[in-house]
């Protein structure tokens, strides 16, 4: 029998130290210790979970990546204790989404902003300001301050920020832009970003049905003035995504190529 010399430490690397909804929590359960992964959140996670290890037996392979489903307590990694001095440190790093998730291709997004109007698309697919890497299919709308902005698709609101009053063509603004994020059936999410200081009329776990409103426009967070930056994304890994091409329904068509300087009007 195993005597009770047991360390475990937690060395915690998030990609939101603030989030008190995701954790690991290793148990000794007989000759092992098992290692969970606890997502309180209303959205998927993907982590990459490793551990330092004295007189144990990983059952998994170090490091490990994987996606978890929201609200869910799942075992990462099982380890065989062949002595009875051992130790155990741990660390993880997750972000938001799940690499399991495959975008249905068919669906047609509803241009975000009020019906039978136009916006002007300043920066489209492969924009050269910065739609490059993961935002190569980011889509940015010429709105100004207070526009009105609708969900191109229903969804999940999952993160939410409003608080921010900052904004302007410095990276010292970056992480300073009042956002949304919405799951989608199909997994996949949508960020509708720089959004107006306090201007959200939803909040973090209401679903929300295809043009519903949902905020104002504004010119928080990095960016070169007044616009909402739209994106559809899935997460390849514990610290990547990929943006997804996406199509818009409008008035005249199927819009397959956001176009810069042009406008497009809104439909159902």
């Amino acid at each position: 029998m195993f005597k009770s010399i047991f360390m475990i430490i937690l060395i915690i690397t998030v990609s939101n130290s603030k989030n008190k909804d995701i954790y690991i929590k290793s148990h000794k359960q007989g000759n092992k210790i098992i290692a969970y992964v606890y997502n309180n959140s209303l959205h998927h996670i993907t982590i990459k979970y490793d551990a330092s290890i004295k007189n144990l037996i990983s059952l998994c392979p170090l490091p490990t990546i994987k996606s978890f489903k929201p609200k869910s307590k799942s075992k990462i990694c099982e380890f065989i204790i062949s002595k009875n001095k051992f130790s155990y440190n741990s660390k993880y790093k997750w972000v938001l989404g799940t690499k399991n998730a495959v975008h249905d291709d068919s669906y047609l997004y509803r241009l975000p902003y009020e019906l039978n109007t136009k916006q002007r698309v300043s920066q489209g697919f492969d924009g050269y300001f910065s739609h490059k890497n993961n935002s190569l299919y980011a889509v940015d709308f010429d709105m100004k301050e207070g526009v009105k902005v609708y969900a191109s698709r229903e969804g999940l609101v999952v993160s939410t920020k409003s608080d921010s009053q900052e904004g302007g063509n410095n990276k010292k603004f970056l992480g300073k832009a009042n956002k949304i994020i919405i799951k989608h059936p199909d997994n996949t999410y949508a960020v509708y970003n720089h959004l107006k200081y306090n201007s959200l009329y939803v909040k973090t776990g209401d679903y929300v049905k295809r043009g519903e409103l949902l905020a104002q426009s504004g010119s928080t967070g990095y960016n070169n003035g007044a616009h909402l930056h739209f994106i559809v994304y899935k997460t390849i890994n514990h610290e990547s995504r990929e943006s997804i091409p996406i199509k818009f329904k409008t008035k005249k068509g199927i819009l397959i190529n956001p176009i810069e300087g042009k406008s497009y009007i809104s439909t159902k």
